[in-house]
């Protein structure tokens, strides 16, 4: 009885290649984890409360809950007002910001911070329903 030789190595050819993508597979396991696991940015419009400029931390009353949170910024921190670069020296108490940083534990360390505008009304100083209705 003759042996086929590409039939005897089919079976071993094959093993070679499965186990090949188990070990590619097992070996992004860890890498893909840790992408699940990486925290995205959140983010906290409120008011400013209190700014310490020596120890890098501000308080902000959160619009949302009303709750005041502490927050520290960093050299690494962007800081804008009215859509130009700003520095820290620009938060003042009384302030509406926008916050960005990674949750985590601790007091967060904010990626940016944006600060608003001061609001005005919906409709305006002289263009209120009150003043329309009065004839103003």
């Amino acid at each position: 009885m003759k042996m086929n030789k590409t039939n005897n190595m089919k079976p071993y050819t094959r093993i070679p290649r499965a186990a090949l993508a188990a070990l590619c597979i097992f070996s992004l396991s860890p890498a893909l984890l840790c992408a699940a696991d990486t925290a995205q940015p959140a983010v906290v419009h409120g008011t400013i409360k209190s700014v310490d400029t020596a120890a890098h931390t501000l308080v902000v009353t959160e619009r949302k809950n009303n709750a005041e949170q502490t927050f520290q910024w960093s050299d690494q921190t962007l800081f804008t007002e009215r859509g130009q670069s700003a520095t820290a020296d620009a938060l003042k108490p009384s302030e509406h910001v926008e916050l960005t940083y990674a949750p985590g534990g601790g007091t967060p360390i904010l990626q940016s911070v944006h600060i608003a505008p001061p609001r005005t009304g919906r409709h305006g100083a002289n263009n209120s329903p009150t003043a329309r209705s009065n004839g103003a």
